[in-house]
């Protein structure tokens, strides 16, 4: 949401002394917004506090000394809080904390025999954000329902759950805020009273923080950073263009890690349940070379990097071949249509059964208008397994579909799959063009492409 980082607006964030909540609040401060920052680092929470007011003395900048697992400390600075903030445009519940498990027993075993280890991670991680959120939340719904978000810092290791030196207490303190962050956006979203308010999860990449062994707020004090790492200031910038997306997950990659590798292993983990796999067995010795082999290819290849876009209206990546990419003009996450009914950016202009249609075919992409139905079969799909169920072209209306590059798909099939979903008056072309550049013209206003992501419905 853009309409939370203006000028006198207030934003409160925790673990804001150093790391990714320093640069949050540096970048909130950029855009003139008052600023409570709480952590339970006195020394470096007085040296932001320093920093951020020199940018501009004119706004507030009160600090709150806090471990934030501790319910009765949230009690004692909640009237602070209130009398000082009288609304909350922004909460960034960041702070977290990585503990090492202390017991008698060696190696892959020790977690399992230290439940205060358990106890102080999840007392940080999961309570932290509750007890923020028991204390801050009522002020957030008693104020004016003017636009607001709430920010829940995860991890990828709540999601893809890397064993052994990884630290399992912190991967499922983790996965609870993942659980706990869509429950959140979901109850919200769901009552009239606090639509207004929005809810984010970041899952910030390789990160050089306070987790790390840095000090300070600054970049610069982080300098050493190893170069695989981001810096904190580059996940706070990859949190406001998410916010202004929309977007629920914001999910940073970093200088090794691109997203397209971020999304194979995630969906990697989640299908460990889906296919009764052994648990995490992308570490399984019998699965590792598979789980290695099905990432890679589910990767987009370095010759399909330029067709990787980014959805206006939803963040999702779809691959798209340049020409078909200049002929179709913008283009609509078809999640977002299954989801929502609706794309933000192009509700108004998104009509009819076509775009339903279309929004299940998985890497198919679409240009329509009224009468006009184009598919583009990307280089990378090699089979076509017809459109899906109830998909009718109807009287008067044209479907083309189009390939690009060498497929292993048969233009007859194609014919023979898609020809009983034409009205009797309907027509239908299907071409290969193996020259990109033969389609350059712009489309007229009104043609949009489509993606699913259910990539599995076309990829042999």
């Amino acid at each position: 949401m853009a309409a939370i980082f203006q000028s006198q607006k207030s934003a409160l964030i925790t673990g804001a002394a150093s790391g990714i909540g320093f640069a949050i609040a540096r970048v909130c401060r950029t855009k003139g917004m008052h600023l409570a920052l709480l952590d339970v680092d006195t020394a470096n929470l007085e040296n932001a506090r320093n920093e951020l007011s020199a940018l501009d003395p004119s706004l507030k900048t009160e600090i709150y000394t806090i471990d934030v697992g501790n319910r009765d400390a949230w009690k004692d600075i909640a009237k602070q809080i209130r009398s000082t903030f009288h609304d909350l445009d922004l909460i960034v519940l960041n702070a977290g904390k990585s503990y090492k498990a202390q017991s008698g027993l060696a190696g892959r075993l020790k977690p399992w025999a230290d439940a205060e280890y358990w106890k102080k991670t999840f007392d940080t991680n999961v309570f932290g954000p509750l007890n923020g959120l028991e204390t801050l939340l009522p002020l957030m719904t008693a104020s004016s329902p003017t636009p607001k978000s709430i920010v829940i810092t995860g991890s990828k290791q709540g999601i893809t759950n890397p064993p052994g030196a990884a630290n399992p207490a912190y991967n499922a303190s983790k996965a609870a805020i993942k659980n706990l962050t869509e429950h959140l956006a979901h109850d919200l979203r769901s009552d009239p009273a606090t639509a207004h308010i929005s809810v984010h999860l970041l899952i910030p990449g390789w990160t050089w923080t306070g987790l790390m062994g840095n000090v300070g707020p600054t970049d610069e004090s982080s300098l050493k950073k190893m170069e695989g790492a981001w810096f904190p200031s580059q996940v706070a910038e990859e949190l406001v263009k998410g916010m202004e997306k929309g977007s629920s997950y914001i999910v940073c990659p970093d200088n090794e890690t691109d997203r397209a590798l971020d999304q194979a292993r995630m969906q990697w983990a989640s299908d460990d349940v889906v296919e009764d796999r052994p648990a995490l067995s992308r570490w399984e010795d019998t699965w590792k070379g598979r789980a290695e082999e099905w990432i890679q290819n589910l990767k987009p290849s370095a010759s399909d990097a330029d067709m990787i876009r980014g959805c206006y209206g939803c963040g999702c990546a779809l691959s798209l071949p340049d020409a078909a990419r200049h002929y179709a003009g913008g283009f609509i996450c078809a999640g977002s249509l299954l989801a929502h009914g609706e794309c933000p950016n192009t509700r108004a202009r998104i009509t009819g059964t076509l775009c339903t249609a279309v929004a299940t075919t998985g890497d198919l992409l679409a240009s329509f208008d009224d009468d006009l139905l184009q598919i583009f079969v990307p280089c990378h799909v090699k089979r076509f397994t017809g459109l899906p169920f109830g998909f009718k072209i109807g009287p008067g209306e044209t479907l083309i579909i189009i390939t690009f590059g060498q497929h292993d798909v048969c233009l007859d099939t194609i014919v023979q799959l898609v020809g009983g979903t034409l009205a009797s008056s309907a027509s239908l072309r299907v071409s290969a063009m193996l020259d990109k550049s033969a389609i350059s013209t712009p489309a007229a206003p009104g043609h949009f492409a489509l993606a699913s992501a259910a990539r599995s419905w076309l990829r042999a």
